[in-house]
């Protein structure tokens, strides 16, 4: 976005969320920096209005139009806060000074809590690196970046960081996509109070890449073999009769695909898909996983989704359609057809990067996401050779959580695990 420009259109991804989401539904995700000392949140403040101006997708406010959604430039007051026990809160476009974000500082951890209109988890790192860096710089600290890989106070907004990938990538033509069945969705009950549970494994990067590689998959292979085992084992366990295949919804993102340089949201999803018979072990999850990525992670297959999404956009009885018109049609169709498509959701991030004079002052980051259409949501990152595995939930029970975390643990990994006891509230 050009400092010139007063507006923008969401982009194809962010369009949904603001017609489906709201207070048990946030479609909100959280990028946590875990440094080595208590924050100081003036220095914080400070080094976010440094870079406000340098970063003009993520401080925007939410217009209606007549027709879409839109954003405009957030010239009003942006103003770190102290975090709350509620995580990934719902963001109201007509509170917090119009703004769908909150920078947030507790004890030695800095979160950026993003609603997911505004961009997905790559454009975030990008934004809480930039943050930690300028506010480390301001407490005097001396930092080298060789290679560029930290936005910086001083630079200039580029506008291919604020294109819509989606659009840009668009070719038209008419392909035949992946079409994900029904799946099995978890149910259980509800907490007392608003919110989500959260439970955190954090484990070495390293022995988890080994423990991988000796399953011949990949860190994302593996952890989602080991979700659908959990799945798989708490439905036996509790005699569950079900017909319906398992399913992870996996986000991809598509930068790497198409050389682009967006902060704004451009990720794909695929399916990892699991038919339920008896006897399954760890090596049939972790092959069926294999030929959901043959199928479906290659280019012909993304782009196959890419054009099917923007056709949707594209087509002229939606652009006429009224924005309340728009709102009916799309959470109507949202509820139809991705409501029920995956049990779980997994994003994996993979590793932080960033020059060593940064990465010396974090101990490890988290990824966290809540409030999505499955019941539970699990996120990976790994920042030095520690990786943080999260599962939220909206549900009480934990029997998910307690049999991946122990199935990891039995496997030779030393995991170490926290939860916020929302049960308990």
């Amino acid at each position: 976005m050009e400092n010139k420009n007063r507006w923008l259109r969401l982009d194809n991804a962010g369009k949904i969320f603001p017609y489906v989401s709201k207070k048990n539904f946030a479609n909100v995700f959280r990028i946590s920096f875990y440094l080595k000392e208590t924050i100081k949140p003036d220095i914080l403040q400070n080094a976010v209005d440094d870079l406000k101006y340098r970063f003009p997708t993520f401080f925007v406010k939410m217009r209606t139009g007549i027709f879409w959604y839109y954003y405009e430039v957030n010239e009003r007051k942006f103003e770190v806060k102290k975090e709350t026990a509620f995580l990934c809160s719902y963001k109201n476009k007509n509170k917090n000074n119009g703004y769908l974000l909150d920078i947030l500082y507790y004890q030695n951890r800095i979160s950026i809590e993003m609603f997911h209109a505004i961009s997905d988890a790559t454009g975030a790192i990008e934004l809480g690196k930039a943050i930690v860096y300028r506010y480390l710089e301001l407490l005097g600290y001396k930092l080298e970046d060789e290679f560029n890989e930290v936005i910086k106070i001083g630079s200039e907004p580029k506008l291919n960081e604020s294109v819509d990938s989606f659009f840009e990538n668009y070719n038209g033509e008419k392909l035949n996509r992946f079409k994900a069945p029904k799946a099995y969705l978890i149910k259980g009950t509800k907490f007392f109070a608003p919110g989500n549970g959260l439970v955190v494994g954090r484990v070495k990067s390293d022995e988890l890449v080994n423990l991988a590689h000796k399953y011949d998959c990949t860190v994302t292979q593996f952890i989602s073999a080991v979700m659908l085992r959990s799945i798989y084992l708490y439905m036996k366990r509790h005699q569950i009769k079900n017909t319906l295949p398992l399913s992870i919804v996996l986000p991809v993102n598509m930068r790497k695909y198409y050389n682009s340089e967006t902060l704004r949201n451009f990720s794909l999803y695929i399916y990892l898909i699991q038919q339920v018979k008896p006897n399954l072990e760890l090596n049939d999850f972790i092959e069926s996983i294999k030929k959901c990525y043959d199928e479906q992670l290659n280019i012909d297959s993304l782009q196959a989704t890419l054009n099917a999404n923007m056709q949707i956009e594209s087509s002229y009885a939606l652009k006429l359609c009224p924005l309340f018109l728009k709102m009916l049609a799309c959470k109507i169709g949202y509820n139809k057809v991705a409501g029920g498509l995956s049990t779980i959701s997994l994003s994996n991030i993979g590793l932080i990067n960033g020059p060593k004079s940064l990465l010396n002052h974090i101990e490890n980051a988290e990824f966290i996401a809540a409030g999505a259409s499955t019941s539970h949501s699990s996120c990976v990152i790994s920042c030095g050779n520690v990786t943080k595995i999260s599962i939220t939930r909206v549900i009480q029970e934990l029997d998910i959580e307690k049999e991946f975390f122990s199935y990891l643990a039995s496997l030779g990994l030393e995991v170490f695990v926290s939860s916020n006891l929302w049960e308990e509230n």
